[in-house]
């Protein structure tokens, strides 16, 4: 499949749910592509926000007041499926966000309207609210286009806070496509792509399974390659990265900003693994040239942050050099079952959460099992759908991209993309059950963890009987979302959908 075919493809699954739902198009289009941004961990939960007058406009918004980030989106849309979306446009687009910011920060935006509804309200008092709170404001432009020479822009903008344009056209959706799908290998080559070799030291042991070095990063190099593939390479890292979410990550941007030189010191760097290496040996010293199916599988953290600084003026990264661990397993079938131990004990160094390892919690399996073997009942005629539980992220595009031809358009039937739920969505759907509107109105990670939590207490018995209420109860939530959406109440929606 290449790219006009998964725009194509694209496209047709949006207005299929348009008809479907009788829903807006900008809005599918939106949460469309937002879903493959979300798949990148980079980002929390949006809401969509359709707005727009001459001078500001928004798609969507997320606040994240752990990580302290405000993040905007803007859906642009091309003359033609796959049109070039040129620079002007770009610029007008980031202008236009950053307008509706501003205008919302002091309070002009419903000035400027004569009857503002609810739900621009609650995004404006929303962005008040993090007044002197956020140190990050990202900007998305979200597009069926295409666009391959607009210059992002990172920078510092007033009072430290940290302003930053990102661009997701159909080509890096695409791409994303192939990461999942497993069809775009993370193959380093360093000598070709980076202009270096990372030198190392091959550590002496007896270990059949493993080879094990130790090597020197430069930053950019480092900062260049996760631009490129983002969060496939900390595929199996138990965390995700979210814009300098701990006090650990602010110091590592203030290091990398006021004492670059001194980065190697501080940082205990970075600890990956690869199925197979190319070395070359010169004057004694042994160089990498190549690492294939490169993971980070401790220091994500470390990573994100020197890439999200790269473009920031100000900060130089020529001085950045990361201390690197390198633990290679040739063997496939040992690469399945190492790599995931390497990396939980790399990361059980430090704190780590229980809701960290949640995936493969027995509950959710259950769940995830019965998903793809239990039919929605319907009334005189064969069942040829199913609910599909995405026990983790991504898993619904991902297991969709492994799939060709008849194979496709059969899961496509089975499971309609209406009928996938997430954990956070499950969460949500028996949270509000529960009797607790008000956990589940905190927002879905800290509903999510207060769900674990009660369920690793109670300990239910996940039967069919078990699963067949849990998506009554999604059913019930989804339909209640659909009548509040038609008696356009203005804003709160998913509040008022939780009560």
């Amino acid at each position: 499949m290449d790219i006009k075919d998964f725009a194509k493809d694209f496209l047709e699954q949006v207005d299929a749910i348009v008809e479907f739902e009788e829903s807006n198009r900008q809005e599918e289009l939106t949460n469309s592509i937002l879903e493959y941004v979300e798949d990148t961990g980079e980002i929390g939960f949006p809401e969509v926000c359709l707005f727009k007058k001459t001078k500001a406009a928004i798609s969507a918004y997320d606040y994240n007041d752990e990580g302290n980030s405000l993040d905007l989106f803007l859906l642009v849309e091309p003359d033609t499926p796959l049109g070039k979306i040129s620079d002007s446009k770009l610029d007008d687009a980031f202008s236009r966000m950053m307008r509706f910011y501003k205008e919302a920060m002091d309070g002009t935006i419903e000035k400027a309207i004569a009857e503002p509804s609810d739900e621009l309200m609650e995004v404006v008092e929303l962005i008040k609210s993090t007044k002197g709170q956020i140190e990050t404001l990202r900007l998305f432009v979200l597009t069926t286009g295409l666009n391959d020479s607009y210059e992002l822009v990172t920078e510092e903008i007033e009072d430290g806070l940290i302003y930053s344009q990102n661009l997701w056209d159909m080509q890096r959706v695409y791409q994303q496509h192939k990461i999942r799908s497993g069809k775009e290998k993370i193959e380093i080559d360093f000598t070709t792509n980076y202009d270096t070799e990372l030198q190392c030291l091959k550590v002496m042991s007896n270990n059949p399974n493993v080879d094990s070095y130790l090597a020197i990063i430069p930053g950019i190099t480092l900062a260049r390659i996760y631009k490129q593939y983002q969060q496939s390479l900390l595929e199996q890292n138990v965390r995700t990265f979210l814009q300098f979410k701990a006090k650990v990550n602010r110091g590592i941007r203030e290091t990398l900003k006021n004492e670059p030189d001194m980065f190697f010191s501080y940082n205990n760097g970075i600890s990956t693994t690869a199925s197979k290496i190319t070395l070359k040996e010169q004057d004694g010293a042994l160089f990498i040239t190549h690492i294939y199916d490169w993971q980070i599988v401790n220091g994500g953290q470390t990573t994100a942050s020197i890439a999200a600084m790269f473009s920031e003026k100000g900060t130089d990264l020529s001085k950045v050099f990361v201390p690197m661990k390198l633990s290679v397993i040739e063997d496939k079938d040992k690469h399945k079952d190492v790599v995931p131990k390497i990396s939980k004990s790399a990361n059980s160094q430090t704190a780590v959460k229980d809701s960290d390892f949640s995936a493969n919690d027995p509950y959710l399996v259950k769940l995830e099992e019965f998903s793809r073997a239990v039919w929605v009942p319907k009334e005189n005629s064969k069942s040829t759908e199913k609910w599909y539980f995405e026990r983790t992220r991504g898993q619904y595009l991902d297991e969709l991209a492994q799939l060709t031809g008849l194979n496709e358009r059969t899961f496509r039937t089975n499971y309609p993309k209406q009928h996938k739920i997430t954990k956070t969505d499950l969460a949500k759907f028996m949270m509000c059950w529960d009797q607790r509107p008000d956990l589940v109105c905190k927002g879905a990670e800290k509903n999510y963890v207060l769900f674990v939590k009660g369920i690793k207490e109670l300990k239910p018995n996940v039967s069919e009987t078990y699963y067949k209420r849990t998506i009554a109860k999604a059913i019930l939530y989804k339909t209640i979302d659909k009548k509040v959406k038609e008696k356009q109440l203005g804003g709160y929606k998913s509040n008022l959908d939780n009560y």
